[in-house]
């Protein structure tokens, strides 16, 4: 299937327009055969087999040959029939890669974008609210600590040891005065200023750990994250030898198999009395499985590699960051925030 490597994903794995007529026709027939399937997959054999020019459906619309239409369904329900043939596995395998795999930037985005869509109506609650009394004021700001607490990271926002940590750097930062002009701000500055103070009191509480002082609920992320890498580098490591044993064994195999004719200069196959030519194709397809699950190994590998090269960075940023603060705020007993978080101001 390498071959396909260079269709855009999109094309391989969402529902195409033109071959929807035959979709409902391939689910018929898997339906009435009893061929267990799940819908990205059958799209993903139909994009993959559409391109094979024998069905001519390579043009914009499909080939109104009724025979080549039969063809391809019988073709489609051919592959998904064989729940445990080597080859329905490296097509899942490739399926749920192609699907799954996102680079670090991605998945920073849908994180991102996962978490906004989980505070939505907490945000939304902050920056709508009209506020008159103090009662509501406090109200607001009650929001706004578990609103920091959940978007940063902080801790259980049902602990009240982390909320009450939280609400207390808070109000290093900001007076009375503070809260209620940050209450009459509009909704688009009341949203800039929500995110500016998220920022500064995580970096409070941050700060606070990294000092020594309590830092209840917050977990030592550069602990778990340099854990989680050599947990998943061991397992990988472990998966590809796994996979590279089967792989020489079946290379073995097939190479014991087959022959040269130098006289004809054409490949042959020589079977063992005991081993059919379904077997011999078998082993092939076992083979192009395997490889295929290292190719995938490796790139993971590959990708963890460079993971790893990312967090160093962050982490000897993170600590040459917080070694900076220490050095603004030696022997002061106030300074203002612009000092510390320069971005803030």
């Amino acid at each position: 299937m390498s071959a396909f490597i260079n269709v855009p994903r999109a094309r391989l794995l969402e529902p195409n327009a033109a071959l929807s007529p035959l979709l409902q026709e391939i689910l018929r027939h898997c339906e009435r055969r009893n061929i267990r399937y799940d819908r990205p997959l059958v799209h993903f054999v139909m994009n993959l087999l559409s391109l094979d020019p024998r069905y001519e459906l390579f043009m914009e619309t499909v080939s109104a040959e009724r025979r080549n239409h039969d063809d391809f369904v019988e073709a489609c329900c051919t592959v998904l029939n064989d729940d445990r043939s080597p080859t329905l596995i490296t097509l899942r395998m490739q399926c749920y890669f192609l699907g799954n795999f996102f680079d670090r930037d991605e998945i920073v985005e849908k994180h991102a974008r996962n978490l906004q869509a989980k505070t939505f109506a907490l945000t939304k609650e902050i920056i709508d609210h009209d506020v008159i009394t103090k009662d509501e004021q406090d109200e607001v700001f009650n929001k706004v600590i578990v609103d920091i607490v959940v978007n940063m990271g902080l801790g259980n926002p049902e602990c009240k040891d982390v909320m009450g940590e939280t609400m207390r750097a808070l109000n290093s930062v900001m007076s009375r005065s503070d809260k209620a002009k940050f209450v009459t701000l509009d909704r688009k500055e009341r949203l800039m200023a929500l995110k500016d103070i998220r920022e500064i009191v995580a970096g409070i509480r941050i700060f606070n750990k990294h000092s020594g002082n309590t830092a209840n609920g917050m977990a030592d992320l550069p602990k778990i994250i340099d854990q989680s890498h050599e947990s998943t580098k061991s397992i990988l490591q472990i998966t590809l030898c796994e996979i590279m044993d089967k792989v020489n064994l079946l290379t073995s195999a097939l190479n014991a198999a087959i022959a040269y004719d130098l006289r004809n200069r054409s490949i042959i196959t020589l079977l063992p009395e005991n081993i059919t030519a379904d077997d011999f194709e078998t082993i092939k397809d076992l083979l192009a499985m395997y490889r295929q699950h290292e190719v995938y190994t490796r790139k993971l590998i590959d990708e963890l590699a460079g993971i790893k090269l990312l967090i160093d960075g962050c982490k000897q940023e993170y600590e040459a960051r917080l070694l900076r603060i220490h050095e603004a705020v030696q022997y002061r007993t106030a300074i203002p925030t612009d000092r510390v978080f320069v971005s803030a101001g």
